[in-house]
């Protein structure tokens, strides 16, 4: 069991082994729905070293009238690629309480093809 959870969460102390690899890329996904721009100013006040701004909401579809729709996969590609990620790095998602975005975020990296995300 132990070794399932160990494959989609990296805890604590395993990653501040690895925070200064090259191979890893650390997404700070924090969002909040009745603040959206939330999530960078608390981004900006702290976050892990090496840590990445998602941002939810700008990287949301928004050729639909359904709010927060997961993006297009240009849109998606191209807002990683400006992050500098790639399909070959370890993806580590993180947000402000639990699960409350960063399984969204997790979702969407997995649906584009993604294959090492924690």
């Amino acid at each position: 069991m132990n070794n399932i959870i160990s494959k989609f969460i990296i805890n604590p102390g395993e990653l501040k082994k690895k925070i200064n690899s090259t191979k890893i890329k650390i997404i700070d996904c924090r969002w909040f729905l009745n603040k959206p721009e939330k999530g960078l100013c608390e981004y900006k006040k702290s976050h892990i070293p090496r840590a990445l701004y998602y941002d939810l909401e700008k990287n949301s579809e928004s050729k639909v009238n359904l709010p927060h729709m997961i993006p297009c996969k240009k849109k998606f590609t191209d807002s990683v690629n400006k992050l500098g990620i790639s399909k070959k790095d370890c993806i580590v998602i993180y947000d402000q309480i639990g699960f409350f975005c960063s399984a969204r975020i997790w979702y969407t990296f997995k649906l584009y093809g993604f294959k090492k995300i924690k």
